[in-house]
């Protein structure tokens, strides 16, 4: 842990970089993710390269909640109890929760894009979690807090190696209930899982608590520098794995290019312990460190807001728009992060905004 004067020395500095890190890649992902799915472009240098900052992202969610459960399973984290820790929690999410629902499913899909939805329509979208591609995380978060205290329960008093036990084995479970109704020889005798906006939670629960274990558990250098070594290979490929889905149909089937793929699974908790371990030990100086916890607090507005900074470039880059140029796609990523965390750090400063940013 660094903090540098006016950081609180409770901050971990390497929490607050790997959240930068974290939101950039969501970006990353919404910007990048149509350029390398276009087919008309395909092998090109520019799908490539999209491909390669789009799918080489995919760790960015499992990093968030990772991220979490390091924050939310501690000890001080539920010292005055129960009513204390979600009382502090329904503060800051369902303010969020409410007004981003709104704001997408009135504001921008019923007014700005005029779809006429129907009353059943607007409460399938909501109880679906379909409102928008990304606001499934709010439901996500509101779940896993709800049974916060529950796990803290179980975890105290247990230590590391309690917490490595839980964690490898609700994520482990949790992997192979989505891998199952892949495999070719169940294909069709065992429906897929699918998620709605009570039950995101679930299958997210054991990165949660993957993240609290290994943020109390002691890794060996080696391990971190295996972590290093896992990251870029893994990374690699799950990129080159998704460019050809086809060629690796029983991997496919094992471990998917989603959040829930094994491969994926270990490539985020790579990225995880090498980001906490290296960024962490950056020397920054105080103006600096300050800066980055302005950042780090803004992330989660970012990832709230940027899909309505998204639609900028859309309007005004052609190129961009048909997803077939990088300088264009390059330009709007730049754009979208610079305006989305302005327009956060700047909202933040009024109480009642700051409320739902």
């Amino acid at each position: 842990m660094s903090s540098g004067p006016g950081v609180s020395p409770q901050r971990n500095q390497g929490y607050d970089l790997l959240r930068i890190v974290a939101i950039l890649g969501v970006v990353a992902i919404h910007t990048f993710g149509p350029t390398a799915a276009n087919q008309e472009i395909e092998g090109t240098p520019t799908w490539w390269i999209a491909r390669t900052l789009a799918i080489g992202s995919i760790f960015s969610v499992p990093v968030f909640v990772m991220l979490s459960g390091a924050l939310n399973l501690t000890e001080r984290a539920h010292a005055d109890g129960p009513r204390a820790f979600y009382a502090r929690r329904a503060r800051r999410v369902l303010p969020a929760l409410v007004a981003w629902n709104f704001i997408y499913l009135v504001l921008i899909r019923m007014v700005l894009f005029r779809e006429h939805l129907s009353g059943g329509q607007i409460v399938v979208a909501l109880v679906t979690s379909t409102v928008y591609p990304h606001l499934y995380f709010l439901w996500l978060i509101v779940g896993i807090y709800l049974v916060s205290p529950i796990l803290r329960a179980f975890l105290a008093g247990g230590g590391a190696r309690r917490a490595a036990w839980l964690a490898a084995s609700l994520l482990g479970f949790t992997l192979i209930v989505f891998m199952v109704p892949r495999l070719p020889w169940l294909s069709g005798a065992v429906p897929p899982l699918q998620l709605g906006a009570l039950t995101f939670w679930l299958a997210y629960v054991g990165y949660f608590v993957t993240g609290y274990a290994l943020s109390v558990c002691t890794a060996p250098r080696r391990w971190v520098r295996l972590s290093v070594v896992g990251l870029v290979v893994l990374g690699a490929g799950t990129v080159v794995q998704s460019a050809f889905p086809d060629r690796f149909p029983l991997l496919a089937a094992v471990s998917p290019v989603e959040h829930l793929g094994m491969i994926v699974a270990v490539y985020s908790i790579a990225v995880f312990v090498v980001g906490v371990r290296w960024l962490a030990r950056a020397d920054l100086s105080p103006r600096l460190a300050r800066l980055v916890v302005e950042l780090s607090d803004a992330s989660f507005g970012v990832f709230l807001v940027h899909l309505i900074v998204l639609l900028l470039p859309y309007h005004f880059l052609e190129g961009f728009h048909a997803h077939r140029s990088l300088p264009e796609a390059l330009l709007a990523y730049a754009v979208i992060v610079i305006v989305s965390f302005t327009v956060v750090i700047v909202a933040r400063r009024t109480a009642f905004v700051k409320m739902i940013v």
